[in-house]
């Protein structure tokens, strides 16, 4: 009887082992399933660059240039960080232009600022895009279309200590489930840096590696997620 029953046991243990594997193989299957029709989507449909205005930095050192009390050092030191965050502001947005414009070739592609984030999560999808030639076109509209976004930021944001990365987020700015590619690294980050000029600054985010370099990481990253997984979907 005692072995009749270790017998039994011994079949059920199995039984629920084998289950288990099999029950995480079915979701690592659904989840690469799950993951590979976003990336369709995404090339089928419109990625969003979102460029950063730096809007509350910059005005609240305006706010403090304007102040009539400031006077003397103190002033020159403000005033000159007010040019360079904006000089630093535009630099990176024109790179992101320029770079998205001659290399990326994965999907479409349209331009908004962070300012406009609001408007695009509550549905208003017409008015604020810009096209590759930077130009404001009222034209440009995502209705109808899949779209998803993407924007320079890091690789843990709830804490802004992680890797700098482009993030790739649904429309609702959701973190998608891997093995999608929410997060597309750069390399060799040392932080921000000083330059004489916005021309010569590039990114100001790597040493040897520019916003061009970066989104052809992110151009080959899905590239390659497409193609390795387009054939069994």
């Amino acid at each position: 009887m005692n072995k009749l029953l270790f017998i039994n046991l011994f079949l059920i243990v199995n039984l629920l082992g084998i289950n288990t594997v099999f029950g995480q193989i079915q979701d690592s299957t659904s989840r690469v399933e799950v993951a590979f029709r976003h990336a369709k989507k995404m090339k089928e449909g419109v990625l969003v660059v979102r460029l950063e205005t730096k809007a509350r930095t910059i005005n609240a050192l305006q706010r403090t240039v304007d102040n009539p009390k400031l006077q003397g050092k103190a002033r020159i030191r403000m005033e000159t960080a007010l040019k360079n965050k904006i000089e630093e502001r535009d630099s990176i947005n024109q790179e992101v232009f320029e770079a998205f414009k001659y290399v990326y070739k994965y999907s479409d592609f349209v331009f908004m600022y962070d300012t406009s984030t609001t408007r695009l999560k509550n549905g208003e999808l017409q008015g604020y895009f810009y096209n590759e030639n930077q130009s404001l076109d009222p034209s440009i509209s995502l209705e109808g279309k899949n779209y998803y976004i993407t924007y320079i930021g890091e690789t843990d944001r709830d804490t802004n200590i992680g890797l700098k990365a482009f993030v790739i987020n649904d429309k609702y700015l959701n973190e998608l489930d891997a093995p999608f590619p929410t997060y597309v690294k750069f390399s060799k980050f040392l932080g921000k840096k000083k330059a004489k000029s916005a021309k010569k600054q590039k990114l100001g985010l790597f040493k040897g590696h520019t916003i061009e370099e970066a989104v052809g990481k992110l151009n080959d990253v899905f590239f390659a997620f497409y193609e390795k997984h387009r054939p069994s979907y």
